[in-house]
């Protein structure tokens, strides 16, 4: 069938979709830049949609989910407000039963109120998120929010 050696390896070449390893490489990259692109463009949502849906939800879960991501969307841009509705998921968690939630919950609303100046509010949110988190086995948790709260007892000393 074949003369040579040779004309076997060109015919491999003529038939054989040959990819260098580095365009491997790149196609992957590139295909994983373009997964990641769009999932985060799909599941974005405007902070009007997310407070719609907050309003219109119609169960305790929903409504939980709702305010909890309406929360961290506000965070950075009107952190008053994120810290009104992430408390909000915090109690909606506390009447559902959601432990995680609730601590997480808790832990957005302090930052976020620690965040909009009320070291006050903030210090007690972080215990309450503490409190949860340590009840619940929630580690991360729990060292995010005594973290803070040393942080908090930080300023508080200068402050003096």
């Amino acid at each position: 069938m074949y003369a040579t050696d040779r004309h076997l390896i060109c015919h491999w070449i003529a038939t054989t979709r040959f990819t260098p390893p580095f365009m491997k490489l790149q196609s992957f990259l590139f295909s994983l830049f373009v997964c990641a692109v769009a999932s985060t463009t799909l599941h974005a949502q405007s902070a009007a949609e997310l407070e719609k849906r907050f309003r219109s939800a119609t169960t305790k879960q929903d409504k939980m989910n709702a305010g909890y991501q309406l929360a961290e969307k506000l965070k950075s841009s009107n952190a008053s407000k994120a810290a009104d509705y992430a408390w909000q998921a915090h109690d909606l968690a506390v009447q559902i039963g959601d432990k995680r939630r609730e601590a997480e919950a808790a832990g957005l609303s302090a930052d976020a109120t620690l965040a909009s100046g009320n070291l006050q509010l903030a210090k007690s949110r972080y215990e309450a998120a503490w409190q949860s988190a340590r009840n619940y086995g929630l580690r991360d948790v729990a060292i995010h929010s005594v973290d803070r709260l040393q942080d908090w007892a930080r300023r508080k000393n200068e402050v003096k």
